[in-house]
């Protein structure tokens, strides 16, 4: 009875108040918000939990704004996937305000005690700030025009911030400030942005904010288009899902209404939100790039291509040991729900869009991955190589020599980066720019970006991408497939797991100094012989045991065992061979003087002795063939060793 007769179905705007007011009217969050809204209003009754947007002053807020009037605050969502179409009549939205044309008026809105929770989404640069840190960036101009102007702001800031001014004074409860874009810790973030800005302004009204203020963290996920006019309908796939910080200062919607496997309140989001950053948007971002420069501008088709999705499942792999345990959450089973995602057919996301604010992308979804990564002492061959193909993004061109127009807020400084490196090869000077000290600073992951970067520059993405299972600079696959593998593969996992267990950066620059016994700052070809036979010896030693400890945790047979340890050895280059000795310092001196400097033995060194295993399986090289430093060969002054695989092979 109480359905049928009380909870009337929400029809028109006219039944809805406007207690949320939401900054940033996107696709979006007319795909995600509002269509949580519109299931609440629809549960619930008409109620106070309406929304009014506001927005800057483009164009498209322009026509937004005429649009919605027209359509009495009405517009459709439709979800599309393989299996179904599904068409939403959405009129949670029951307002939208131009700040650009009409800051006083928006400043009311928010002043009004109707307003409960303001939310969020102006993307990673609407925040004016560093978002690994919150630090803001005082020299913006929209923050130096709001501390001076208060009353008629322009940026999130000021808005927010004049607001609660306004309720402080008049002596109104604040409201709740939710952020739902895509950033790790974004109630965190928002909350120390907001809070430098206001302590600048009026340190007293900073102390009210952080006394009665609340800024929960969200996770927010549903992939979403870009819709290519106002009128047309908001398009996204069917999937969604929200996780809210139970955590309000002046009421909320009773959400436990429609609580479910697709809105959760909880007490710490972060473990959810980790998840979602480092897998989904991290690896959007490395699909992207390494798409968007192998001609692939639409995601389901990039996903269709063999070497971008299988790629793409390394990242993950990678990537996942970094996630922390998220409660009721199989972390394999949602890497196979994102690769399903990705590959919906329907939605036609572009790559073109994963690829815009890579700077302030790679801040929130890679560099907190690289730095546990690196605390752990874990190599990241595929991380490496998502910078990488970010670099080559930023050169301007694709692998097609087609001109590629960069939408990036850093791209004033990061451009003459990317172009130096292009020239150069010299990826350091772009990483410090991008990432900071902390990550340029990490000398085995930067030695792998600069490797991926060569051969990138010289083979082109999908050649690169092609080759990963068989040279990826210590990527190690789960230790199941290993078992199963051929004898090459086999060797090349054992040779990986050996070098990254005992051959660190730390290791590889003592091995150095131990072996230039001339202490001339460089190895001879008799000086890298040395530590060759050495290493080698090691890892004969080593593997045996290594190995069997492996296969007997996995219950293989005791004969099997015997047989995969036999082949393990033979598959380690003999210390002896002087072929093998050549063509290690062949690949090490990338510059062709006759010396392997402490920069080329690092960054060569797990390089060479993959590549060993990858021309094995081509045949033997003739010792007579191999080149001294000082012959011809086409690697010599490239140090990309796709070039020296096509040589061997011909020769």
């Amino acid at each position: 009875f109480f359905r049928k007769h009380i909870m009337a179905k929400v029809t028109n705007a006219r039944n809805l108040g406007q207690a949320i007011v939401h900054v940033g009217l996107g696709n979006f969050v007319r795909a995600h918000l509002a269509s949580y809204m519109q299931t609440y209003n629809e549960t619930i009754g008409p109620c106070e939990w309406g929304i009014c947007a506001i927005d800057r002053d483009t164009p498209r807020t322009r026509d937004m704004i005429d649009v919605m009037k027209k359509a009495d605050w009405n517009y459709k969502l439709i979800t599309e996937s393989a299996e179904a179409t599904t068409n939403y009549d959405i009129n949670s939205v029951v307002n939208l305000l131009n700040l650009g044309q009409d800051p006083k008026t928006a400043v009311a809105k928010l002043s009004h005690p109707s307003t409960r929770i303001v939310s969020l989404t102006v993307t990673e640069k609407g925040y004016y700030c560093d978002v690994t840190t919150g630090d803001l960036n005082f020299s913006n101009p929209e923050l130096q025009h709001d501390l001076s102007n208060l009353a008629a702001p322009k940026s999130m800031h000021g808005l927010i911030t004049s607001a609660l001014k306004n309720r402080r004074d008049a002596g109104l409860a604040p409201f709740t400030i939710m952020s739902c874009d895509n950033l790790p810790g974004n109630g965190h973030i928002t909350e120390h942005a907001l809070m430098q800005f206001a302590e600048r302004l009026d340190p007293k009204l900073a102390d009210w904010m952080k006394a009665h203020v609340m800024f929960p963290n969200t996770m927010v996920d549903r992939i979403t288009p870009n819709t290519p006019t106002a009128d047309a309908p908001v398009k996204s796939e069917p999937f969604k899902q929200w996780v809210v910080e139970d955590k309000f200062c002046n009421g909320r919607p009773y959400w436990e209404a429609i609580v479910g496997p697709e809105l959760l309140l909880v007490s710490d989001v972060m473990p959810y939100e980790m998840m979602k950053v480092r897998l989904l948007n991290g690896s959007h971002s490395a699909l992207a790039y390494s798409a968007y420069l192998s001609g692939l501008h639409v995601v389901d088709q990039a996903m269709a291509n063999e070497q971008i999705q299988g790629y793409l499942r390394k990242y993950m792999a990678e990537v996942k040991v970094t996630v922390p345990e998220v409660p009721g959450v199989d972390i394999d089973a949602y890497c196979s729900v994102l690769i399903n995602r990705f590959t919906n057919p329907k939605v036609k996301d572009t790559t073109s869009r994963l690829c815009e604010d890579g700077s302030m992308k790679a801040l929130s979804f890679w560099k907190p991955v690289i730095l546990d990564q690196a605390k752990a002492g874990r190599q990241m061959p595929m991380m490496s190589l998502a910078v990488a193909t970010w670099i080559r993004y930023m050169g301007l061109v694709d692998d097609g020599g087609n001109a590629i127009e960069v939408k990036d807020p850093a791209s004033p400084g990061l451009l003459p980066l990317a172009k130096l490196a292009a020239t150069t090869k010299d990826v350091v000077p772009f990483i410090q720019q991008a990432m900071g000290s902390e990550v340029a600073s990490l000398t085995s992951f930067v030695s792998c970006v600069k490797a991926w970067y060569e051969r990138l520059s010289t083979e082109g993405t999908m050649n690169v991408l092609s080759t990963l299972d068989d040279f990826a600079m210590g990527f190690q696959t789960p230790i199941a497939a290993a078992a199963s593998s051929d004898v090459g593969s086999l060797s090349t996992q054992m040779g990986s797991i050996q070098l990254q267990t005992l051959y660190d950066a730390g290791t590889l620059h003592a091995l150095f100094a131990k072996y230039d016994e001339d202490k001339s700052g460089g190895l001879s070809m008799e000086e890298l012989r040395h530590a060759l036979h050495d290493v080698l010896t090691g890892m004969r030693e080593q593997s045996p045991a290594m190995l069997e400890s492996i296969l007997k945790s996995m219950n293989v047979p005791e004969e099997t065992i015997q047989q995969r340890v036999a082949e393990a050895l033979a598959s380690i280059p003999d210390p002896d061979d002087a072929a093998f000795v050549r063509m290690v310092f062949a690949r090490m001196d990338s510059d062709g003087d006759g010396v392997v400097s402490p920069e080329e033995f690092l960054s060569g060194f797990r390089e060479a002795f993959d590549f060993w295993g990858r021309v094995e399986k081509f045949g033997p090289i003739d010792d007579l063939e191999m080149p001294s430093p000082d012959q011809s060969s086409p690697n010599l002054g490239c140090s990309a060793w796709g070039s020296l695989a096509q040589w061997s092979r011909k020769k």
